[in-house]
């Protein structure tokens, strides 16, 4: 089974709410791919989750690339 790599961007713009953004598109074949591809497309993909969550255009979220049993286990309270 091949394990695909996803991106989890974490919401930092609220203190009363720990919300989780998960792209399932693009999606990698290693864990390597998708830092890179973060690295290489931070400003979109940042001011993608603020606009998705209506907050200012300049809030730092956190990236994340994880595998579907990461996702899951985050998911189940189990750390990863």
């Amino acid at each position: 089974m091949i394990a695909l790599y996803f991106i989890v961007a974490m919401f930092t713009g609220s203190d009363d709410r720990k919300d989780a953004f998960i792209f399932d598109n693009p999606s990698f074949f290693t864990r390597t791919e998708c830092v890179g591809y973060v690295k290489t497309n931070f400003g979109a993909l940042n001011l993608y989750v603020n606009e998705e969550y209506d907050a200012e255009w300049d809030n730092p979220n956190l990236f994340f690339c994880l595998n579907k049993k990461e996702i899951r286990d985050i998911k189940d309270g189990k750390e990863i």
